[in-house]
């Protein structure tokens, strides 16, 4: 998210692609994460601080935005919601 906010817009494309392809494989990582239970490593903690980053940036407490479509975000949060109970 940071290089698709921070890159002129015309140079963000990939930036772009790549958020929409992480948007699908970041929960998936973080359940097999969980699922492995490695000790050093809490995914719980990921996607806290993940879903936090991106309510703030819907609500406008961030200046980032969020380039997915409305059902592509909630998909996200929804996952990663799940991840935390």
């Amino acid at each position: 998210m940071h290089a698709f906010n921070t890159r002129p817009e015309h140079a963000a494309g990939n930036d772009e692609k790549h958020l929409r392809i992480l948007a699908r494989v970041i929960p998936r990582f973080l359940g097999k994460v969980r699922d492995t239970a490695l000790p050093e490593y809490d995914a719980k903690t990921d996607a806290a601080r993940l879903l936090l980053h991106l309510e703030d940036c819907q609500a406008g407490r961030h200046p980032f935005r969020v380039p997915l479509s409305h059902p592509e975000l909630t998909e996200l949060c929804t996952s990663l919601q799940t991840h935390l109970r």
